[in-house]
């Protein structure tokens, strides 16, 4: 049922999964439940590395990315953001960690025999997640609660940032600068230009995508 489809979400989240639900019917206002699917991006190799070499060095690193809560902390914890016990102000999306394998797993809801087995895959931690690293986490909706006047003290100590638009990006820039930082900022998608050029370091990356050529010009072309 519904409860057993969210449950299920949420573990897969747990572990990195970005999870899809997936359902047909004749219009979007007719729909028909069919599954759930977790797909595993990846994270490039080196972050785990450079995230080492970048706390040693005195930069603070902060994740901003679109994904879920848990997916988001699940994420954070594998490229040391999160309990590494490092100074861990560099702000970017959630390539980061290197995971051992490529996987999907799926949930289909169409009988009480089917049951998917992910505590191989140690999705079990969720709400331990929750407690231990929650308050370091913080959404786009709790974001525009804050208000802009409030937002440069209400981030302290916050390392990870999720389901978060275009707009909460640029509000954490400058958020960061008021209290004095020098803010680098990665992306490499169009909705970053905003924030690349906003910063104080602006480093575009990947290739051969419209995005990238326009996040490069924005990190060409700062305040």
């Amino acid at each position: 049922g519904r409860s057993r489809a969210l449950a299920q979400s949420r573990r897969m989240a747990a572990c990195g999964l970005r999870v899809l639900a997936m359902a047909y019917g004749p219009s979007l206002d007719t729909l028909t439940f069919a599954g759930i699917v977790g797909l595993e991006d990846p994270p490039r190799e080196g972050v785990v590395e450079s995230v080492r070499h970048l706390e040693k060095g005195g930069v603070k690193v902060i994740m901003v990315t679109g994904d879920s809560k848990e997916t988001a902390l699940a994420i954070a914890k594998r490229c040391g953001i999160l309990g590494g016990g490092a100074v861990a102000h560099s702000v970017g999306e959630s390539n980061a960690a290197t995971i051992p394998s490529r996987r999907s797993v799926s949930v289909e809801d169409s009988s009480e025999d089917e049951y998917l087995d992910l505590d191989a895959m140690s999705l079990d931690n969720s709400s331990m997640d929750d407690i231990e690293y929650g308050q370091h986490a913080l959404s786009g909706s709790q974001l525009d609660a804050i208000g802009q006047h409030n937002l440069a003290d209400s981030i302290v100590g916050v390392k990870v940032f999720y389901r978060v638009a275009p707009r909460h990006k640029l509000a954490l820039v400058r958020a960061l600068q008021k209290r004095g930082e020098v803010v680098a900022m990665t992306g490499d998608g169009v909705n970053d230009a905003t924030a690349l050029k906003a910063a104080d370091i602006g480093i575009a990356m990947g290739k051969g995508r419209r995005g990238t050529d326009v996040d490069k010009e924005a990190a060409a072309d700062r305040r």
